[in-house]
């Protein structure tokens, strides 16, 4: 009995001890993916759900207060969503029928917070290439676990960006567009 009581101390003090949280702000080390002091930023987005592609022009506003709006359109200038994201939720400003769904707006709203922060949730496991730019990062859960890879860096931060939901089926491609200027 008092084998099995020293065992199981020993195991809980080494799974204690290896476990670790990461703290929001800029203490954890975690290179940011986004330029946030720029402004608006603007990407071509390719969305791909199973089978099915949509492209499009995703505008990222990084405001005040940590508050993002997120505006996706397609390329003929129709809105399909307009998402403004904080550190506790986000608001919905406009979302087509099929994107205006609590668990796909939560998911958008779940990986764009990672774009825009990537230590934002505490469940990440974080990859860096030689020279200590973040290459990829992997947010564990269920059915909605989380890859992000990070590739072609130009001035510190990475042209060409990629979300992928393996179990979902999600696949969710930016590619930043150089020389666009706009306001949201």
């Amino acid at each position: 009995m008092m084998r099995i009581f020293t065992l199981s101390s020993i195991l809980i003090l080494l799974f204690l001890s290896s476990c670790s949280t990461l703290e929001r702000g800029e203490s954890t080390g975690v290179p940011l993916v986004i330029d946030t002091s720029a402004g608006v930023q603007v990407y071509d987005l390719t969305m791909t759900y199973k089978d099915v592609e949509f492209a499009g022009i995703l505008l990222l506003n990084s405001g005040a207060q940590e508050r993002n709006r997120f505006v996706l359109t397609s390329h003929f200038g129709m809105t399909v969503f307009d998402l403004e994201t904080t550190a506790k939720g986000y608001k919905r400003h406009y979302a087509i029928p099929a994107m205006n769904r609590k668990r796909v707006l939560y998911l958008l709203w779940s990986d764009f917070s990672i774009l825009m922060r990537p230590d934002f949730f505490k469940n990440i496991k974080y990859s860096y290439s030689e020279d200590g730019k973040l290459k990829s990062l992997v947010r564990s859960g269920s059915i909605t676990k989380t890859e992000m890879s990070f590739i072609e860096y130009v001035d510190g931060f990475p042209n060409i960006l990629e979300i992928n939901h393996p179990f979902l089926k999600l696949n969710i491609k930016l590619k930043k567009i150089e020389n666009a200027d706009g306001v949201i």
